[in-house]
């Protein structure tokens, strides 16, 4: 804990409701350019796809978690929004095997992770890809173990390993404001990736630099399995040096994710 906010404190928990349910919208997009040395190779941008999803408690609680099943209802692209001047190629996307698919999520009281799946079939590793980080990005945020009010911060420290490197990741929260069961928080996140060997689709690569930053803002009613609305950004940058290409190979990726919470 960095600072506990102001008075009065409150003991945040998550308490969703048993056989509740909720339906939200989430939009996502994205943005890469891929350069060696400097020189532009590859500009690729993504639709923006936007997911309604309905989210489910399971009536039944066990050792004090909280079971949410996640039914992707409908998936569409749109064409991308504004961008700054560079000349994109769009990508082609057929997401259509995510419809009907069902995630599952089981956490804490303080909505730290225990578990979590795709509790359903799924037809390639492209489309679990986006099932796990359409899964992530409604994740709860964690929240602080103490009693806390209006200006508390707070930080979570991680180590995960990717593509045979540790990542370290920092995330910092602030409460900007708490009403009843509502709750507005703040986010900035880092994530610095430790130079070495890792594996880059399926070769050794040398990895140089891997820098990533998340920041945005969201709405969390802990009565509600889903964040009711979240404005994040990212960007993220990694430099390698590949065995089949000469110089410096740079991606560099610009992109957020939007939720929204679709009245019944």
């Amino acid at each position: 804990m960095i600072h506990a906010g102001a008075e009065p404190h409150v003991v945040l928990r998550y308490t969703a409701e048993p056989s509740s349910s909720q339906r939200v919208r989430l939009t996502r997009f994205n943005r890469t350019l891929s350069a060696i040395d400097e020189q532009v190779i590859k500009a690729d941008a993504e639709p923006d796809v936007v997911i309604a999803i309905r989210a489910r408690v399971r009536a039944e609680q066990a050792n004090d978690h909280t079971e949410v099943f996640q039914i992707v209802e409908s998936v569409r692209t749109l064409p991308p929004r504004e961008t700054d001047g560079q000349r994109w190629i769009v990508k082609q996307l057929d997401l259509s095997g995510l419809t009907g698919l069902v995630l599952r999520r089981v956490t804490t009281p303080r909505m730290e992770l225990v578990s979590q799946d795709i509790a359903s079939e799924i037809r390639s590793p492209e489309l679990e890809i986006w099932a796990m980080t359409t899964q992530a990005m409604l994740s709860p945020f964690e929240l602080p173990e103490w009693p806390v009010g209006v200006g508390a911060e707070w930080e979570v420290h991680l180590a995960v390993a990717a593509q045979g490197s540790s990542t370290l990741v920092q995330r910092r929260f602030r409460v900007e404001s708490i009403e009843g069961t509502v709750l507005r928080i703040s986010t900035a996140q880092r994530q610095s990736g430790q130079p070495g060997q890792v594996m880059i689709g399926g070769q050794e690569t040398e990895l140089i630099a891997r820098e990533s930053e998340i920041t945005g803002e969201a709405v969390l009613d802990l009565s509600r399995a889903v964040p009711v609305f979240a404005r994040i950004h990212t960007a993220s940058e990694m430099h390698v040096r590949m065995p089949t290409k000469e110089g410096v190979y740079m991606t560099k990726s610009v992109g957020g994710f939007e939720i929204e919470q679709i009245e019944e």
